[in-house]
Order: structure tokens, then sequence, then C-alpha cells
């Protein structure tokens, strides 16, 4: 078994998934949504971050996180910058827990998901949703960050369908809260 941590960065909201597969499969084993208050300053945020970041890689050691690599933000340079601190946050917890890390570009993901480099949100939500069974309807953070998982776990062998004897993975539902600024999708 392969244990993939795939992670949609984002300062505000930052989308993780924990699959685990092998020949038979996959298996989704925890996914949600790492909150930062917009209230607090960006050295608070970050450390909010690490801390929660930590907590999932604590509880699910992984063989590889597969990261959203960056991409042009065009008209909005902050956000690339902004941006640019929470992956480095991110980078940054794995290297801690000797998880190698495995960017990949937006299009390559879309690529092997949609079958197209350029596949909208939409498309890569209904595609997540139909493949783990997420209930709907799903962040588009933690679609991106299954997305991810997905794709890295296809890369080391993993066939893109639900191990047998997994059902629908999650349960029906919204996101609900658990400790923290933690939100994790109902399984």
């Amino acid at each position: 078994m392969i244990t993939a941590l795939g992670i949609d960065p984002g300062l505000a909201e930052t989308g993780y998934a924990v699959l685990s597969g092998g020949a038979g499969g996959f298996v989704l084993r925890d996914a949600g949504i790492l909150h930062t208050a917009a209230r607090d300053g960006l050295a608070t945020r970050l450390a909010d971050l690490h801390r929660d970041l930590a907590k999932v890689l604590d509880e699910y050691p992984c063989d590889m996180m597969v990261v959203e690599d960056l991409y042009a933000f065009g008209r909005s340079p902050r956000t690339a910058i902004v941006m640019g601190h929470a992956r480095g946050i991110i980078l940054l917890a794995a290297t801690l827990r000797s998880t190698p890390v495995v960017p990949l570009p937006p299009a390559a993901v879309k690529r092997a998901l949609v079958g197209s480099g350029q596949a909208s949100k939409a498309q890569i939500q209904r595609m997540v949703e139909h493949l783990v069974a997420l209930p709907r309807p799903v962040s588009d953070h933690v679609a991106d960050a299954v997305a991810l998982a997905l794709v890295g776990l296809s890369r080391r062998g993993v066939p893109l369908v639900r191990a047998p004897g997994e059902g629908s993975a999650p349960r029906a539902g919204r996101f609900l809260p658990r400790a923290g600024r933690i939100t994790r999708v109902p399984r």
C-alpha cells in the first residue's frame, strides 16, 4: 500500500486529501480543509497552517505529498506571493517528516483525470465526485487535493478505481467541523 497526501495550497483554505492505494485500487482515508483566520497576521496564519498540517501528517504518515505546483497569477502578484508563503510552509512540514514532495502543475492533473489540460474546476469536481464518491457539493479545494493524490498514486501504478469492499467511501453530507480549524469530509 502507498499513501499519498494531496495538498491544494492556500492561505485562507488549504485543501487536503489522504488516499492509500495498491494493485486493487485506492481508498480515501481522510479529506478536508485547513482554515486560517483572516483577522490574524501573516506569521500567525502560517504558524496555524503548519500546526494543522502537522496534525494531519502525524495522523497519516505518507509515502508522498503531492502538491499543486505554482503557476502565474497574471494580474494578481500579491496572490502569488501569499501562495508562495503558504506553499513554503507546506513543503517545510513535509521535509521535517522526510516525506517526499511531488509537485504537479494543474494542467497535468487535469489532463490525467479529464483528458484535457484546459478542463474547468467543475469538470475536475465532477470527476473526483464520481471516482471517490464524495458527498456533494464538495469544496473545490478538497476536489483539487483529492485529484492531486489520485494522480500521484496513479503515477506509482495504482489504478484509478475504488478498492473492492470499500463501498462508496464517505457517507453523504456536508463538511463537518472537527477539532480546531480543520474541516473534514464525513466518512
